[in-house]
């Protein structure tokens, strides 16, 4: 009988397992007429992914412009907070942020970066930590140079956590701040890049000029050619068809692989031993020894997705864009709103139900008539999850029109999904539905999401 019950339970924990659910996180919501979005601005992209130690992840997500957030959320997808500075792009000036990473303590440090033409062009880059639960903890401003008279610039492109401080791949130096004193030291090396910090000090830099690795005094240790990734501190060198693991201590090419060159545009080294590749819209892992285990094709994000991350759940992390536009009386309005949704093990997402949606299009035709409210009539009593309208919000807001929604468990036999029908987005399909999906009726024409 023990026996038994120690495999029923270990049935019933291996299911939970199987089972633990993927995330959809809305991280913006963006919606109004079509003078006041402008697709450089507006579509956007995850930038930067730094994970912690505490369960937890940091995003940046940029347009390509400079409009960009940060924001922390938990490796389930629920919101933490948000960083107090912003991109965007103005007439005469420019704010954008780089160079996030998390801090050991659960932090995480990043530059906002000030650009001004209005009556010189000026930059400056100032690097802000801020602690686990929000709180700014110190701000420095980096060393601006005059390549003209009377002309200053600076700009960082990546920072790294050393021991005892950072280090900020910046427009004219590698500058090193020293946590304890504040003081900064500026060392030849600089951007734009990457770079990466080790534990007795020394840091990787990888740039147009220079690749390898130095030590905290700038001195080279080795420097490197070829296309380089890395799995934290694990780094690897791919020349050819074959991917080399690097001996970080002497810069020695070990363990080869079999990796050619052609395939998805970008790679991911993971935790098990094994890579994904990807471009916009497909991802495929592959294990340890090259062999393909799983593939996938994402129909949204619309503009495709820019960067994943591993969490420490084994769980991918991504996002992007999401489009929809519609036809009114008085022209076309566009929603962009920014999500992040994340992958199991295997492959699977919520992403494989989410669906481009159209409050008061109810049989999903890309026409509001009279038939929409046969249907929610129909699904009158449905339930499913609530359509949220931004990540900081626990409620959902009944005059979004246009957005992405996760389907309801009932479909209609042509077809369309309950979740259609919901027109307020509250995850209810009930009388006020049928009222929305009239008022719709009345006010558009017609919608292509």
């Amino acid at each position: 009988m023990k026996k038994l019950l120690l495999l029923i339970v270990f049935v019933i924990l291996e299911v939970n397992l199987i089972a633990q659910s993927t995330f959809l996180t809305r991280l913006s919501f963006n919606y109004g007429g079509i003078y006041s979005h402008y697709p450089a601005d507006t579509i956007l992209h995850i930038k930067e992914l730094s994970t912690t130690n505490f369960g937890s992840v940091y995003i940046n997500i940029a347009s390509a412009n400079a409009k960009s957030n940060i924001y922390k959320i938990e490796n389930n997808g629920n919101f933490l907070w948000t960083a107090p500075h912003y991109g965007y792009l103005g007439p005469i000036t420019r704010n954008r942020l780089s160079g996030l990473k998390a801090t050991p303590d659960g932090g995480c440090i990043y530059s906002n970066n000030l650009e001004s033409f209005a009556s010189y062009h000026y930059k400056r880059s100032e690097i802000y930590k801020f602690g686990r639960f929000g709180q700014q903890e110190y701000s420095w401003t980096l060393p601006q140079y005059s390549p003209v008279p009377n002309i200053y610039l600076q700009e960082t492109f990546d920072i790294a956590v050393l021991p005892n401080g950072y280090a900020c791949l910046a427009e004219d130096s590698l500058y090193i701040i020293n946590s304890i004193n504040s003081s900064i030291r500026s060392l030849n090396f600089k951007g734009p890049g990457k770079i990466y910090g080790f534990q007795n000090g020394d840091m990787f830099i990888v740039s147009p000029t220079f690749k390898g690795r130095i030590d905290n005094n700038g001195n080279v240790l080795y420097s490197l050619f070829g296309k380089i990734y890395n799995r934290d501190s694990t780094f690897f060198v791919h020349t050819g068809d074959t991917l080399f693991q690097l001996d970080s201590q002497n810069g020695l090419y070990v363990n080869p692989i079999y990796f050619p060159a052609a395939g998805l545009t970008n790679v991911l080294m993971q935790k098990d031993g094994g890579w994904l590749r990807y471009s916009d819209f497909d991802i495929i892992k592959y294990d340890n020894v090259g062999i393909q285990k799983w593939s996938k094709h994402l129909h949204l994000p619309v503009f495709g997705v820019s960067l994943i991350t591993e969490l420490d759940t084994n769980y991918l992390l991504t996002g992007g864009t999401f489009l929809s536009q519609i036809y009114d009386w008085f022209g076309m309005n566009r929603n962009y709103s920014a999500f992040v949704f994340s992958i199991d093990s295997l492959g699977n997402s919520i992403m494989d139900s989410v669906s481009a949606m159209t409050s008061g299009d109810a049989n999903d035709d890309n026409f509001f008539e009279g038939s929409d409210a046969l249907y929610v009539a129909l699904a009158q009593g449905s339930t499913g999850p609530v359509r949220k309208n931004s990540l900081s919000s626990s409620s959902y807001d009944s005059n979004i029109v246009a957005e992405i929604g996760i389907d309801f468990p009932n479909s209609f036999l042509m077809g369309a999904n309950h979740m259609q029908s919901d027109a307020n987005g509250n995850g209810i399909v009930d009388s006020i539905d049928i009222n929305k999906t009239l008022l719709y009726g009345n006010r558009y024409p017609r919608t292509t999401p």
